[in-house]
């Protein structure tokens, strides 16, 4: 019976998230017996439908969100900080933290 490990990371990928949880442990888990928030986004299906359209990704920082997206095969991906940043009255959130928060 295969074991299943889920957890809530979102900002690394399967990979360094199994290294991690094998390094705390002293186990062997492989990648494919992973799971992380953002997993089911690197179905098949999820990556042929939207490959090549524009997909919005969040995350605490920005090389992570491409890490992971290009990860999957998206092709065109924005961070949640460039799109406030791009539409600064539009987004709900205000991210107090972003460079472009403070020019307006």
């Amino acid at each position: 019976m295969p074991l299943y490990l889920l957890t809530n990371a979102g900002s690394i990928t399967e990979k360094r998230e199994t290294e991690i949880i094998n390094s705390k442990l002293n186990s062997n888990f492989a990648v494919e017996n992973v799971m992380l928030c953002h997993t089911p986004l690197g179905s098949p299906e999820m990556v042929d439908f939207y490959k090549d359209k524009v997909v919005l990704t969040a995350a605490p920082n920005e090389h992570s969100c491409g890490e992971i997206a290009e990860a999957y095969g998206y092709k065109h991906w924005i961070s949640l900080l460039e799109y406030n940043c791009i539409y600064p009255y539009i987004g709900a959130i205000a991210l107090e933290w972003s460079p472009c928060f403070y020019k307006y």
